[in-house]
């Protein structure tokens, strides 16, 4: 009898940390998946009469979407965008930047395209994040950072405003 009770405790054993093997696996999977996502979402206003289509684009964090990005660019392509925000965490803070800068060359002379800072982009350094915003500036990219704009798209006014990430501020040399 004894026998039996010790093998029925380390089989419970064995199935706890099978189970708790199994939630780990799947928590790092969710947490690491970098598949493109595409979500649409319809906001109505009595502000605006006619549609204005905007790709929002955030937390890529330099990684690759295929050859050159076009899985990212082409998946942008489809939705026909009148324009691209482009809202944190576009570059990362480890990964190298030459993804970001292959899809921020692909897109910027398409669409106009607004940026505004994540965390990663500030936690890359005084210099590496200088040599960020040169790429977003040499391609056209508007960078707000405090700023407000009036976009004028199809007749309608959108005010756009960007705020930098809270890490702007333990920003390191």
């Amino acid at each position: 009898m004894e026998k039996v009770t010790k093998n029925k405790r380390t089989m419970v054993v064995i199935f706890v940390l099978v189970a708790l093997l199994i939630a780990l696996v799947s928590v790092c999977l969710a947490a690491f998946d970098t598949r493109l996502k595409v979500r649409h979402y319809d906001i109505d206003s009595e502000k605006i009469s006619s549609p204005v289509r905007i790709a929002l684009v955030t937390d890529l964090h330099s990684c690759k979407y295929g050859e050159g990005q076009r899985e990212l660019v082409d998946a942008i392509d489809k939705q026909k965008p009148d324009v691209v925000f482009l809202v944190g965490d576009i570059f990362d803070d480890v990964l190298p930047d030459e993804n970001t800068t292959l899809f921020i060359e692909a897109i910027a002379h398409k669409y106009p395209c607004y940026y505004v800072t994540g965390n990663h982009e500030w936690w890359s350094g005084k210099k590496r994040f200088c040599e960020k915003m040169s790429v977003l500036e040499a391609n056209g990219v508007e960078i707000l950072n405090g700023e407000c704009v009036t976009l004028d798209i199809g007749g309608e006014k959108l005010d756009v405003c960007g705020v930098d990430d809270p890490a702007a501020y333990d920003l390191d040399d």
